[in-house]
């Protein structure tokens, strides 16, 4: 329900999504989740046209919720979920070569510690912590032409590669407006990650041997979004339930992205700094679902979701513009304890027609799609 997740989700893994909403569930629940993420983006140019090297990526999280029992007004949870990351690979000697990398992989984990309690009637009220590791890993191949002044001197490859912690938090509050209307407002605070580890450069010219090493530190540093969102919930009947959503994403915090290389700094001088200027975003959504019967559940959602960046500093690296997600699925129950969830989402992005650019080789027409398939295991007791 990619549109109304905020609003009607009702399982474990609320503990992240809204933690008040851990009060939806009458029983203690586990639940084990398998998301395969595919994505796909193609590169023409007059003269240049690429392809990036597309696979099956798996993300698993698990989630658990206690309550006490039926009535208690507490609620605790844990979970831990990759909400955001990052898996791009384009040909080493394609079209980008030398000008954004080759390979791409970031990771961002988070443990997420969170309670709920039912402060009356008409307001729960849910805190949780986002305990969040990362590690970030990107190849790149260097230009040695431009150190040696001479173009023929073949390019070496270079690795970025480091790690590092941060912590934020997030409030889930619910408010019954009505007996078949309520209101929820979900607060998060960016989390802040100061990476740490080394970086390498291979195929130094002879010439140059003694001013760089083939390895040094390397240190940056990433802001990861807060957010703001606003989700209302209307129960049609016993059986069918409608929700809408809109959030605000604070994404201006990714500014730039500083590069330190320690000893081999002189290579990026004057590009000491991955200039991102991404702007604040939104998105808008609504879903629903329908219990067939007592057996099996139908779920469905549209989501809306704006670009944070700009044609001007867009990049192959993180081919992002305005998309439009479908997604449908279901639960089925084996039982009173064990359900299975399977759900489907296909992502259309717009076109990008990139025609200005600080990077003149990404300039160019840009067609991207992402896809995904969901399994989730939960039991209940």
């Amino acid at each position: 329900m990619v549109g109304s997740n905020l609003a009607l989700s009702r399982d474990p893994s609320v503990a992240r999504l809204n933690p008040a909403n851990m009060l939806d569930l009458d029983r203690s629940s586990i639940q084990f989740t398998l998301n395969g993420l595919y994505g796909q983006t193609d590169f023409d140019s007059p003269g240049r046209n690429d392809s990036m090297k597309s696979e099956w990526i798996p993300i698993p999280s698990f989630h658990f919720v206690h309550r006490p029992s039926s009535d208690s007004k507490w609620a605790f949870g844990i979970g831990a979920n990759a909400p955001f990351g990052l898996a791009l690979e384009w040909p080493r000697e394609g079209a980008f070569q030398f000008t954004a990398p080759y390979e791409s992989d970031l990771k961002y984990i988070t443990l997420n510690p969170a309670v709920a309690y039912q402060a009356s009637d008409a307001v729960s009220i849910g805190f949780g912590l986002d305990i969040a590791y990362s590690s970030l890993n990107f190849k790149q191949d260097y230009p040695w032409g431009l150190a040696t002044m001479d173009p023929t001197t073949p390019g070496g490859g270079a690795e970025f590669d480091g790690d590092g912690w941060g912590l934020g938090a997030y409030l889930g509050i619910n408010i019954q407006l009505a007996e078949k209307h309520r209101m929820s407002v979900i607060a998060r605070l960016p989390v802040e990650i100061e990476y740490s580890g080394d970086y390498s450069v291979g195929n130094i010219p002879p010439a140059l041997g003694g001013a760089f090493s083939p390895e040094s530190d390397f240190e940056t540093d990433l802001t990861y979004p807060g957010s703001v969102a606003l989700a209302y919930r209307y129960d049609v009947n016993e059986d069918v339930r409608l929700g809408f959503q809109y959030e605000w994403i604070g994404n201006s915090s990714h500014d730039d992205i500083p590069i330190n290389v320690g000893i081999n700094q002189p290579l990026y001088a004057g590009n000491e700094r991955l200039i991102l200027d991404w702007r604040d975003s939104f998105s808008i959504g609504l879903g629903g679902e329908w219990d067939v019967n007592d057996k099996f559940t139908l779920r469905a959602g549209y989501l809306f979701s704006e670009s944070p960046i700009g044609g001007n500093t867009f990049s192959p690296a993180i081919p992002l513009t305005d998309r439009h997600m479908f997604s449908v699925g279901g639960t089925y129950h084996l039982n009173d304890s064990v359900s299975l969830s399977v759900a489907y989402i296909n992502t259309i992005f717009k076109d990008a027609n990139i025609d200005r650019n600080i990077q003149p080789a990404f300039l160019g027409d840009y067609e991207i799609n992402w896809q995904s398939v969901t399994t989730s295991l939960t039991y209940r007791w």
